[in-house]
């Protein structure tokens, strides 16, 4: 039997030459506060990466890590690489990933919020538990047992100022139609439209129980939809040359205009920007700007349209046809309305 002598360089460099499609970054803890000492972990997809990873720089809510090879005798495992960041201010983070040739290798974004970020507890739950900018969320509000002549509580008024929510229960007292029926508990779904994205406080206020319920959750930002002027939401779909359905990954440029990309992050296909033309028809106003010949369809559903509490958002769907450039106009595309047509 002929032994074959190992070879660790080589071994390496064969490593090193594969070209994984991303690495995986994973921050610990998951939601951290400004006063947690935050890590960041590079995991590799595939083969091990055979990078010896580093914090190169930080610019604002931006930090950059480098790989670069290592010696040829270090051991490239899968088990990837802790890098620590310390403590973080309040904000959304960026940590992007590069290789020693500036190409990206993978990248996260995360919140560092102000307060540790506790499970809800079971008398309040939020679903789903860590809603994005493209999620609906449902508050489920359960209240203790109250005497019977308390009164049934019922939501009187929700409220979404900034980045605060306020739900207001309220009780009618009637010791006339007060029930003889032991005391029981009570339980709500308040449903709340997608959150733009960051730090969020929830109040329940509870003036007839003489009680207060604050907590705080964060909103990522979604990866295939954005929120325009805090109320419309676009998503767009392209179709690659083999007949097959891709969502586009969007990145905000301002709080009424986005830049949506395929296949690289990088390349910008198509651009998206929401106006309030209220002031001059009475309309809002959807714009957009191609830069593909590729077939897409973006879709723009009006969050905070009057249908919406049916279930039946007002949307409007716009269409890129192959080989050909096509750009949206759409001055009439909104309308705000007191009773709208489903």
């Amino acid at each position: 039997m002929r032994h074959w002598p190992i070879v660790p360089t080589l071994v390496c460099t064969l490593l090193a030459s594969s070209t994984p499609s991303r690495a995986d970054l994973t921050i610990e803890p998951v939601v951290p506060s400004a006063s947690d000492l935050v890590t960041v972990t590079v995991l590799p997809d595939g083969f091990p990466p055979c990078l010896d990873w580093a914090v190169s720089s930080r610019s604002g809510f931006t930090i950059t890590l480098v790989g670069t090879p290592p010696s040829p005798l270090a051991v490239c495992g899968p088990a990837g690489q802790v890098l620590a960041l310390g403590s973080l201010s309040v904000g959304r983070y960026h940590v992007q990933a590069r290789r020693a040739d500036g190409s990206i290798w993978g990248e996260v974004y995360f919140h560092v919020t102000q307060l540790p970020q506790a499970d809800f507890p079971e008398d309040l739950v939020l679903r789903p538990a860590r809603p994005t900018s493209a999620d609906p969320i449902d508050v489920v509000l359960t209240l203790g047992e109250q005497p019977p002549c308390m009164g049934i509580p019922a939501v009187d008024n929700v409220a979404i100022a900034a980045d605060t929510i306020t739900i207001t229960m309220m009780a009618t007292f009637s010791p006339i139609l007060c029930p003889p029926s032991p005391a029981r508990a009570h339980g709500y779904v308040v449903h709340l439209p997608p959150l733009t994205p960051g730090l969020k406080s929830l109040i329940v206020s509870l003036p007839s129980f003489a009680g207060l319920i604050q907590r705080h959750f964060t909103v990522e930002e979604s990866t295939s939809t954005v929120l325009l002027l805090d109320r419309f939401e676009a998503h767009l779909v392209w179709t690659d040359p083999l007949g097959v359905e891709h969502e586009a990954r969007p990145e905000r440029l301002s709080n009424g205009s986005a830049a949506f990309s395929f296949s690289d992050p990088a390349n910008v296909e198509l651009t998206v920007k929401a106006l309030d033309g209220r002031e001059v028809n009475s309309w809002f106003w959807i714009f957009a700007a191609s830069l593909t010949d590729q077939p897409w369809e973006l879709t723009v559903i009006d969050r905070g349209s009057v249908n919406c509490g049916t279930g039946h958002c007002d949307e409007r769907v716009y269409a890129g046809i192959a080989h050909q450039n096509a750009n949206v106009l759409d001055t009439r595309a909104f309308q705000e309305c007191q009773v709208c047509a489903p």
